[in-house]
Formats: structure tokens, sequence, C-alpha cells
């Protein structure tokens, strides 16, 4: 979102796009993180994602 705003100018159909894009997901995406996290880390038998290699990621 920084460098959109910083090259805003370049582009500016594209870069507001952006900054549009990552306000939305900040407001309505980001706000279900601490709601999830619970389901995400003990999912199949507590592992959930954490049973993945750093690798896989």
């Amino acid at each position: 979102m920084l460098v959109s705003n910083a090259r805003r100018a370049e582009d500016e159909r594209f870069h507001s796009a952006k900054i549009a894009t990552a306000e939305f997901f900040a407001e309505h995406i980001l706000s279900y993180a601490p709601g999830i996290e619970a389901s995400i880390v003990s999912a199949n038998g507590k592992k959930g994602v954490l049973v993945l290699s750093e690798d896989q990621f």
C-alpha cells in the first residue's frame, strides 16, 4: 500500500485500485483473523497449518 501510494502518479488507476483492494482486505478480511485463529491452528488433530514445514508455504 505504501509503494502504491508513492507510485500513484505513475499509473493513477492501477495504484488506486491496489490501495482500494488493500483497504478492503484490512477492513473486511483481517477483522476475522482473531476469531478464526483457533480453528486454523487447532484443526487436523490440533496441528492445523502448523503441521506444514516452512518450505511448504
